[in-house]
């Protein structure tokens, strides 16, 4: 069983004048675990994100008063390894995030989507592999996008000595 504790800063980099962004720095916190297996592999995920005195722009051209904006995360997937360069999953994702409406008030959406899929390793080196991926996440939630397509290609290296 493996778990990697994760704090990231995150800088404002675009202008929330055009809707980009909160322009705060704001602060994430997550908990990845994984469990490997012969057959299976097992990965939850938790973590919580806050965007602390965000001010919004309202139609009106006033700015809101200041909030605390928080998002939450919740995942889970399962990987069914039949050859050792292929993959099929299926994952589960919850998002709750927190954003400033119209009138200067908090408001909130929740997103859930199952997000099936299998990976594929093209090149397998003694200490890096390829990976080529592609799933299809559907949306759960009345605020998730109905369906889509994701492909992905990453390159994963060993981090300890293979006996």
């Amino acid at each position: 069983m493996w778990c990697a504790p994760r704090a990231s800063l995150i800088v404002p980099t675009a202008d929330r004048r055009f809707g980009r962004g909160t322009g705060q720095a704001g602060y994430q916190f997550n908990l990845p675990i994984s469990k490997y297996g012969d057959k299976f592999d097992f990965h939850f995920n938790s973590g919580f994100t806050i965007f602390p005195n965000v001010v919004a722009t309202l139609p009106s051209g006033a700015n809101s008063p200041r909030h605390n904006l928080w998002a939450y995360n919740l995942g889970a997937s399962v990987f069914y390894k039949p050859r050792v360069d292929l993959n099929f999953f299926v994952e589960a994702l919850y998002l709750s995030n927190e954003e400033i409406d119209k009138i200067g008030f908090r408001a909130g959406s929740t997103q859930m989507f199952l997000n099936p899929g299998f990976r594929y390793a093209v090149c397998q080196f003694e200490q890096v592999e390829w990976i080529l991926g592609v799933s299809v996440p559907v949306g759960l939630t009345a605020n998730s996008p109905d369906i889509g397509v994701f492909a992905y290609m990453s390159v994963e290296h060993i981090f300890r000595k293979v006996d």
